[in-house]
């Protein structure tokens, strides 16, 4: 893409981001966030990551953020390993948090430009009727599981750092310790755009051509 996509805008003219967006809609239904991301330099600082800045910057400019955004950042030292190092890390940063543990925690990726509020809120109704067998449940768009977009019982966690403690890379190896359910976007009548993340350039640009189409 020529820059990092999370800092792409979240349409033409905007000034939002796309991370912007994501971290004002999980601010919207949740008590306190923590933005994983890389470090910004070798030392690994674990106040800030690279996108402390737009995040704030988000905020201090009145982008639809709390001003006073209740989040703690965690920079990831180990970065571009892909979602189940990233999740490891995170959830044991997160374990050594002052922040009282939550009964369940929303996972979001940064690259999701549509997701709503209903999306999130959904996924936790989804699990609190679950009963304590459901370890997460997760959105499913086009019949494919989204793990980076679910709400995860706080202890479901364990998965994450156990596989990587094993030597696992791939994030299934963890979600197959763990009983799931799912929520599927078509069947409620979701607009894909609210599911789907930017992964390419054609992404992207399908993104913006969508919203413009909504503008007309």
């Amino acid at each position: 893409m020529g820059r990092d996509k999370l800092s792409l805008p979240l349409t033409a003219n905007s000034q939002r981001t796309v991370l912007g967006h994501v971290v004002a809609t999980a601010a919207g239904v949740a008590d306190w966030i923590w933005l994983l991301g890389p470090a910004l330099n070798h030392t690994g600082l674990a106040s800030r990551n690279r996108y402390t800045h737009a995040v704030v910057g988000a905020a201090q400019a009145g982008q639809g953020l709390p001003a006073e955004l209740a989040m703690e950042v965690i920079a990831d030292e180990q970065p571009y390993q892909g979602p189940l190092v990233a999740l490891a890390h995170g959830w044991m940063r997160m374990m050594r948090s002052p922040v009282p543990p939550p009964d369940w925690i929303w996972v979001l990726a940064g690259d999701l430009p549509g997701v709503q509020v209903e999306v999130l809120q959904t996924l936790a109704q989804a699990l609190q009727s679950a009963g304590e067998g459901v370890d997460a449940v997760l959105a499913q768009r086009a019949g494919h599981w989204q793990p980076l977009l679910g709400c995860y019982r706080w202890t479901a966690g364990t998965a994450f750092v156990h596989a990587h403690a094993a030597g696992q890379r791939r994030l299934f190896a963890a979600l197959e310790q763990l009983t799931l359910w799912g929520v599927d976007g078509l069947a409620l009548g979701w607009p894909d755009w609210w599911l789907r993340p930017v992964h390419t350039p054609k992404d992207y640009q399908e993104w913006l051509d969508h919203g413009d189409q909504r503008l007309h």
